[in-house]
């Protein structure tokens, strides 16, 4: 007949040394237990901190992508424009930009749903400031490819109203009356929206860079985040006047 372990104990009077071993296999079994819990949350913890610090980076580059694509753009108008306000200073509004051989890269935008760890107080206001900054981004790319379609479409009609000289000098006083009064309205539009969005979504764009580089390091750690360096050179120029319509 079997006599069951802890009975056994009790009656050769061990209570307490089987109390204890059943208490140590109860430890060691809850000990394994929370350690395997534990070892898996700071397994988990680890591996969102890491798609969080991949995420900033993310936007980051992102962001300083779209800045730099806007400031080298700015540059282009700014030097074009100089070069045809030196040589034709009375020109209309409408004709003093060139349409710029740019492509920007569409594709940029920032998975704002990745950087919902920054929705918390203090961080609100600069994810405001991403998306204000991608907006201006998509409206200068907007803006760039109805410019530059519509210029296309004068520079045709300038040619056809030279003729076999195509080389040779244009009469712009004539070449401004025979310009449709619809291509010249849309072209002076797009010019005028195109050069109040250089002049004034510069610092728009380049302090939401910052101030993402700034509350990343700030959540993440400065060590774990990168950071753009922009040409300075091409910062804090203003173009060369604001577009009047000569008198």
């Amino acid at each position: 007949m079997l006599i069951n372990p802890l009975r056994k104990g009790i009656e050769h009077g061990q209570p307490r040394a089987i109390f204890f071993d059943i208490l140590k296999v109860l430890i060691g079994t809850f000990s394994g237990a929370f350690l395997a819990f534990l070892a898996n949350w700071l397994l988990r913890q680890s591996q969102r901190e890491d798609d969080q610090i991949a995420a900033g980076n993310l936007a980051i580059t992102v962001m300083g992508r779209m800045v730099n694509a806007f400031l080298i753009y700015k540059r282009g108008v700014i030097e074009t424009r100089t070069q045809i306000l030196s040589a034709e200073p009375n020109l209309p509004v409408w004709m003093q930009m060139l349409p710029i051989l740019h492509e920007f890269d569409e594709s940029l935008v920032i998975d704002m749903q990745s950087l919902t760890f920054l929705f918390r107080p203090g961080s609100v206001d600069v994810m405001n400031h991403i998306l204000i900054a991608q907006g201006k981004y998509r409206n200068l790319v907007y803006l760039h490819k109805q410019h530059f379609k519509d210029m296309q479409e004068l520079q045709r009609i300038l040619s056809e109203l030279q003729g076999d000289d195509q080389y040779g000098p244009i009469n712009l006083d004539f070449a401004v009356k025979k310009v449709p009064a619809y291509l010249a309205a849309r072209i002076e539009s797009a010019s005028t929206a195109l050069h109040q969005s250089l002049n004034e979504d510069e610092n728009t764009m380049i302090e939401a860079l910052k101030a993402l580089e700034k509350t990343l390091a700030s959540n993440l750690g400065k060590g774990r985040t990168i950071r753009i360096s922009l040409p300075s050179q091409l910062i804090s120029t203003k173009l060369v006047d604001d577009p009047k319509q000569p008198s």
